[in-house]
């Protein structure tokens, strides 16, 4: 019977080390592709203004736009 716990033992190390290298692959690339993704820097000073030319300006310093 010791036999067949060990032979159990090892049949499970295989699959939990591919389990633990998969997602260690897939943590790596989700880290990969959110560094790629940064936030960009918008500068705004501004007192007393309306919030249509608060969107002008973030308009005019990134991609984004609104409508």
């Amino acid at each position: 019977m010791q036999k067949s716990t060990l032979s159990g033992r090892y049949s499970l190390r295989k699959p939990l080390l591919v389990m633990k290298l998969m997602c260690f692959m897939l943590f790596l690339a989700l880290h990969v592709s959110a560094a790629n993704y940064g936030q960009s820097v918008i500068n705004i000073r501004a007192q007393e203004t309306t919030v249509l030319n608060l969107f002008k300006q973030i308009e005019k310093q990134s991609s984004y736009s609104f409508l």
